[in-house]
């Protein structure tokens, strides 16, 4: 690794992230757990000309979670992300965005600006986030980091499965969030769309957010007031289905009328959340 990038990969000495080639090094060894990044240019990642974008962690079929602690040092990840899920095999579930998956991973200082688009999928179950699909616990962080430009959920096949239940988790951070992850001072401003499924949930920060932390976030970004068609559907200018979550000091100004928590149930803990 260390002939491949500069840096050691420690908190005082990290590997230094420096073009757009480095991310796909960052895709093979996100998984090692505490090993330390930090992005030291402005990169653009361009789908059109490099072909699909794998997300940095992934948990099907290969369980390499993000695991590593990102410090994008307030510098831009531009371009156009486009992710060609599996079209030949239904999986249960994929998490998708610049990052896929975390478990234990941290991100912070960090400014995404790009067009995140999943191409048509079997997939039962999508998360995509403007920054990660989806965060698991362990200690699981997403701080200061800024979405800009678009998120967008392709057609969602399944045509070898007719009887199945297809939902996604799309947020402007990330999709889903889960058992005890934190989500700290982070800002969406990118727009939000999808498609037709049995399951929706859309927040300007968080589809999904279950039994976590977050706190000091902000949405001005355009989120869909419904997608017609859907049997469920729940969209938040910040979180879009909250469970036993802990929300505080949010605030939306995107002048939407919707809701800022879409859905959620008794154990919720929302103050502090404002839409303007």
């Amino acid at each position: 690794m260390t002939s491949l990038i500069r840096g050691n990969g420690t908190e005082k000495d990290p590997y230094l992230i420096e073009t757009a080639a480095d991310l796909q090094f960052l895709v093979l060894y996100a998984h090692i757990a505490n090993t330390h990044y930090r992005l030291v240019n402005d990169l653009v990642i361009d789908s059109n000309e490099d072909g699909p974008w794998n997300p940095i962690g992934t948990e099907n079929p290969s369980k390499q979670y993000c695991r590593c602690i990102f410090d994008g040092n307030n510098k831009t990840i531009s371009g156009k992300i486009v992710i060609k899920p599996n079209t030949t095999k239904s999986n249960y579930y994929f998490s998708y965005g610049l990052f896929g998956y975390l478990y234990g991973g941290i991100i912070k200082n960090l400014n995404v600006n790009a067009d995140v688009t999943t191409l048509p999928t079997n997939d039962m179950a999508i998360y995509l986030g403007g920054i990660a699909g989806r965060m698991n616990g362990n200690g699981s962080t997403i701080e200061k980091c800024t979405f800009t430009g678009s998120a967008t959920i392709g057609e969602v096949l399944n045509t070898d499965l007719p009887n199945s239940k297809t939902s996604y988790w799309l947020g402007g951070i990330v999709g889903h969030v889960n058992s005890v992850s934190v989500v700290k001072d982070c800002t969406n401003k990118g727009n939000l769309s999808g498609s037709i499924v049995d399951n929706v949930n859309i927040g300007g920060i968080a589809g999904l957010y279950n039994k976590c932390e977050m706190t000091g976030c902000s949405n001005s970004g355009t989120l869909p007031k419904n997608i017609q068609g859907t049997q469920n559907t729940f969209i938040g200018t910040i979180v879009g289905n909250n469970w036993g979550t802990i929300c505080t000091c949010c605030t939306d100004t995107s002048n939407s009328t919707l809701p800022t928590i879409g859905n959620g149930n008794e154990q919720e803990q929302v103050s502090g959340c404002t839409n303007h």
